[in-house]
């Protein structure tokens, strides 16, 4: 069997055939997947920044976990004696404030314990220390509300008064 020779003319046919075949199939084909490179793209963009987001969120959680932990361990670590008044009562003795301050119980649920602590004629600094003195200790004493502050009216100092709240033991 003779080998076929194709001519000049049905070699150009075969060769416009195969580009028009390469520009109708493999061109299009080309641009979907470039499409679906950029897609992929995009979306694995949005998919870090979603990490990110949910490390940034844990991170937060674990935070706030770790806080309430602690919370909860001071609590668990007072004293079963201890009474608010008498330590806020004591710290304002150690401070020298007993003649600008006055201490009141409140009423209030029977887990906590609550006072309201009204101090006349004091410095920021004495403020400042006796809020220090009060968060120093081992029990767990938070200031629920600063009612007042203001200047004294022989203008000699600050007046404020100071809620103060604590589990009881």
């Amino acid at each position: 069997m003779a080998k076929r020779v194709l001519t000049r003319r049905e070699r150009v046919l075969i060769s416009a055939a195969a580009t028009v075949f390469f520009a109708m199939i493999v061109l299009p084909l080309g641009s979907i997947l470039s499409r679906k490179y950029r897609e992929t793209q995009t979306a694995l963009a949005t998919a870090e920044q979603g990490l990110k987001d949910v490390r940034v969120t844990r991170r937060a959680v674990l935070e706030h976990r770790r806080g309430a932990e602690l919370i909860a361990e001071r609590v668990r670590a007072g004293s079963g004696d201890f009474v608010l008044f008498n330590f806020a009562r004591s710290v304002v003795d150690q401070r020298g404030l007993t003649d600008r301050a006055r201490l009141q119980e409140r009423v209030a649920p029977a887990k906590l314990s609550l006072i309201t602590v009204e101090l006349n004629g004091i410095s920021l600094e004495e403020l400042i220390g006796l809020m220090s003195a009060l968060q120093d200790g081992k029990h767990l004493i938070a200031m629920e509300l600063l009612s007042t502050l203001e200047a004294s009216r022989d203008k000699k100092g600050l007046n404020c008064s100071i809620s103060l709240v604590a589990p009881r033991a």
